[in-house]
């Protein structure tokens, strides 16, 4: 019933956690039945080697997981040994991957079905039933699941999806900046071509006039100018088209594959081929090209010699006399040039306008939607340190406070880190609140009888182990304001630094968030008996815990996964909170000495899960950022020279148009200098109306492609190319001023008569 939502969908099971001994890395052991390995996470990773193990001994892993095992050259069959409840595990690797994914429990490894029948489980008790959604339906199958499968005690559906990518805004801002990107590039391609077409039929068109002298008919004129724009199509696509294969195919996966080899990046060099890119671009250029071709044919077609011999591409409007004795100033003169044909004009400043913008629109949402943005969002701190708990790291509760207080010390102590601060965590249960809960509760599955049990446990329960628990976690200041940054219900940092307010997290749609708004929740704490009440300042939606960089463990009960109180609040709260998570930072010469030590000191504390450093991170992402700054680059390359070919044919057009005209204002005693000083004006208007088209019009597009950048991923940032606006408009000005005069003096060099007669 459900197919029409679903991909594919398989069976896995979570057989434990093992350690490497020599390394203290940490590998998830776990069993995907075929359909879920090929279908739902094999396009998700690149580069298999070997095959999924089918011997009770076979293991299959990640290269993170072997980089952290120490191996740089894996071999098939080669052994591994892991470390797991205290006993020794021997197996043989059967294959290895890259995946793009970062687990702070461990890294990712693959054992057999015939391993996980000796341990006795079986896909009808351990496995976990995993689907894959087709887009945008996610909401709609789980709510479908919800209402039409009873699940059995201890089942549970859980959610993988991103809230964002089911957000109508966030749909909806996707396509308004790829259809508004898309529109730009387009135009800036079609007035190329347009101009192009244009220039190579009106420099002809005496030569069309004259043609008509000897008896051509219109008809045979249009057939010859419609020849000619196909035989230049004939060579000018298949040569764009193998152009841009080449980029395609090879340049692109070249550059990525240079930007850092053998690198586990977060990007494949993988191309795919579609052959509707190709018949739509060929359609568009063709198109192009006859709609270009068709008012100057139709023009030449009609056109009578006498009016071909005097064509200068302004004759066709007629002008008042102009009284006065400053007429004849030289900037006047090219300010009545740039604005003499009305339709010549709006075509040259939307050429312009359009050249310029195709370039600053793609940076835009390149610069928005940065790899550097999403390391930023996603590791604000230089180093990240993740405390067990004392259940996970198998110590006892005083030997946690006490490791941890020790790593916390020794941090601290380093020379020149910075900003160091330490997230805790209590030991809580909550009081019952039967309106507050419910909603918790009514989103497990089960029957209503499974329900209510729950809820009376809950009412009536005395043994701290029944009541109602979450984990409770302080966040720090710069957290807290990180989190204003991107939330939709922003939090009072006054009064959350006070204890007067709390982060309830997580809602699983909008109308429970803010369901949970201003409602209060009290927290007692297990071991100094004290009770607190905080408001509900904030609860948002999984996967909007902007900026909260802390560690915890989720809930195995119908309770909220975690509360986020302030640092004086959990002092308040519990007489000794255990260490959650620390996070410090430093400056860029201490980085090398800063992260030795940290390493040093984390490598041999029993307290730590998982430490997070930030260089380090960003180097495995390095294959990432060089593709985008190559691939963004040499988009940006591409659509820069589109817009400079036209700035340069807008150019040439201007002047080519007029050698007749500018021969004859010499004729008449027009020096040199003056018409050169004529063509510098004509391009500086156009380039000053153009930057300022670009600064008025320009900028709303800008604005509108930076801000829906913004709301289509949770790590986008809003972005100004200023530095590129400056860039582009000292361009604008060269071109526009240089390329005129370079022309004249080009086609100068003759004596005037002789230029009358070739005119």
């Amino acid at each position: 019933k459900e197919e029409k939502y679903i991909n594919s969908y398989g069976i896995k099971i979570q057989t434990g956690i093992a350690e490497y001994k020599n390394t203290g890395a940490k590998l998830l052991l776990d069993w995907y039945s075929k359909d879920e390995f090929d279908n739902n996470y094999t396009p998700a990773i690149s580069d298999i080697e070997g095959t999924y193990p089918e011997n009770e001994d076979g293991i299959m892993l990640s290269k993170a997981a072997l980089d952290a095992l120490g191996i740089n050259n894996p071999q098939e069959d080669m052994e591994i040994l892991l470390w797991q409840n205290n006993k020794t595990l021997t197996f043989r690797l059967s294959g290895w991957f890259t995946d793009y994914c970062y687990t702070k429990g461990g890294f990712q490894a693959f054992v057999s079905e015939a391993y996980i029948k000796r341990l006795g489980m079986s896909q009808e008790k351990n496995g976990i039933l995993c689907i894959s959604c087709k887009a945008g339906r996610q909401q709609e199958l789980l709510q479908n699941l919800k209402d039409n499968i009873t699940l059995n005690n201890g089942q549970e559906w859980r959610v993988m999806f991103d809230i964002q990518e089911e957000n109508d805004d966030t749909s909806i801002a996707t396509i308004i900046c790829v259809l508004l990107i898309s529109f730009i590039i387009t135009a800036s391609g079609y007035l190329l071509i347009y101009n192009v077409m244009y220039i190579s039929i009106t420099k002809d068109i005496r030569f069309y006039g004259m043609l008509k002298t000897i008896g051509t008919s219109p008809s045979q004129i249009k057939r010859i100018v419609n020849m000619q724009a196909g035989t230049l199509s004939l060579f000018g696509i298949p040569i764009g088209i193998l152009l841009g294969t080449i980029t395609s195919f090879v340049t692109v996966p070249f550059a990525i594959t240079m930007a850092g080899p053998g690198n586990d990046g977060a990007m494949s060099s993988d191309i795919s081929f579609n052959p509707f890119i190709y018949i739509g671009t060929i359609l568009f250029a063709l198109l192009t090209v006859y709609v270009s071709c068709r008012k100057p044919a139709r023009y030449a077609g009609k056109v009578s010699p006498v009016e071909a011999l005097k064509y200068n591409g302004s004759t066709t409007e007629k002008y008042k006399a102009r009284k006065g004795t400053d007429g004849g100033k030289v900037y006047k003169m090219a300010y009545r040039n740039v604005f003499r044909v009305k339709k010549r004009t709006c075509l040259v400043f939307a050429s312009l306008f359009m050249g310029t913008m195709a370039f600053l629109s793609v940076n835009t949402f390149l610069g928005s939607l940065g790899v550097d943005n999403y390391l930023e969002f996603y590791y604000p701190n230089d180093y990240t340190i993740y405390v067990h708990d004392a259940e996970d790291a198998m110590l006892s509760e005083k030997d946690l406070l006490d490791n941890s207080k020790m790593l916390a010390e020794q941090i601290q102590g380093i020379d020149n880190i910075k900003n160091v601060h330490l997230n805790l965590s209590a030991d809580t249960v909550f009081e019952f609140d039967e309106e507050l809960f419910t909603p918790f509760i009514e989103n497990v599955s089960g029957s209503e009888e499974q329900k209510q049990e729950l809820i009376d446990l809950y009412k009536n329960a005395t043994d701290d182990k029944d009541k109602y628990q979450s984990q409770v976690v302080s966040a720090s200041t710069e957290m807290i304001e990180r989190y204003n940054e991107k939330a939709r219900q922003k939090i009072d940092i006054e009064k959350f630094e006070k204890g007067e307010i709390c982060i309830l997290c997580f809602a699983w749609d909008k109308k429970t968030s803010d369901f949970y708004l201003g409602k209060n929740i009290t927290i007692i704490d297990k071991n100094s008996k004290k009770k607190k009440t905080f408001e509900i300042g904030s609860c948002p939606m999984r996967g909007e815990d902007y900026g909260i960089n802390v560690g915890y463990y989720y809930t195995k009960t119908a309770a909220p996964e975690m509360v986020i109180i302030s640092d004086a609040a959990i002092y308040e709260l519990s007489g000794i909170p255990e260490i959650n998570t620390i996070t410090a930072d430093c400056d860029k010469d201490t980085e090398s000495y800063i992260t030795s030590k940290i390493k040093e000191y984390t490598k041999t504390n029993s307290s730590v899960m998982d430490t997070e450093i930030k260089s380090e991170i960003a180097s495995e992402f390095k294959t990432s950022l060089s593709a985008m700054n190559i691939i963004g680059g040499g988009i940006s390359l591409i659509l820069i020279l589109i817009g400079i070919i036209n700035f340069i044919n807008v150019m040439l057009t201007g002047v080519y148009t007029r050698l007749n005209e500018i021969s004859v204002m010499e004729s008449v005693g027009m020096t040199k200098k003056q018409v050169k000083k004529m063509l510098i004006f004509e391009g500086m208007y156009y380039g000053i109306i153009t930057i300022a088209l670009v600064l008025t019009a320009g900028n709303a597009i800008i604005y509108l492609i930076a801000n829906f950048s913004t709301k289509i991923t949770e790590y986008a940032v809003f972005y100004y190319p200023y530095g590129l606006m400056f860039a582009i408009a000292a361009v604008i000005m060269a071109i526009c001023t240089i390329v005129p005069v370079i022309v004249y003096h080009s086609i100068s060099k003759g004596s005037i008569t002789e230029r009358l007669k070739t005119d």
